[in-house]
């Protein structure tokens, strides 16, 4: 899978406004089957300056909408307020548990410049998440 590099902006973009700086936030990356273009979904949820957690009535109607809309969850993206790295807790809690789920994340509640260096991204894979290079992801 490939990340264009203005749906990726676009969830920068997101993840700022709501996190205000001071609050992490979570993105998904979409596919709906008619068209395989790749979106960003902003999923109802509360959230503090070390973790989100997503709002239960928003992911049950979310599954009632991905089987009648096809719509394929192909990434989640979010941030931290230090540094990007894969904690236990994304480890053990992705949107989605099949291999070739993607994880990234972004340093400083994506504040600031941020190089692709900074972020953090890695695959589920039968053994479990493997690092992936995410300058790799994008294309233009």
């Amino acid at each position: 899978m490939h990340i264009a590099v203005d749906t990726f902006l676009d969830a920068v973009k997101t993840m700022r406004a709501c996190g205000q700086g001071r609050r992490e936030c979570v993105v998904f990356l979409v596919e709906h089957a008619d068209d395989g273009v790749l979106r960003v979904l902003h999923p109802e949820h509360g959230a503090s300056s070390s973790g989100f957690e997503l709002d239960q009535r928003w992911l049950g109607a979310f599954a009632v909408r991905q089987t009648h809309e096809q719509v394929h969850v192909q990434a989640q993206v979010h941030t931290h307020p230090g540094s990007a790295f894969h904690s236990a807790t994304d480890d053990m809690w992705p949107m989605v548990g099949t291999v070739g789920f993607l994880s990234i994340v972004v340093p400083r509640f994506g504040n600031g410049r941020i190089q692709t260096d900074e972020i953090y991204a890695c695959r589920l894979d039968i053994g479990g998440w493997q690092d992936v290079d995410f300058a790799a992801l994008l294309q233009p």
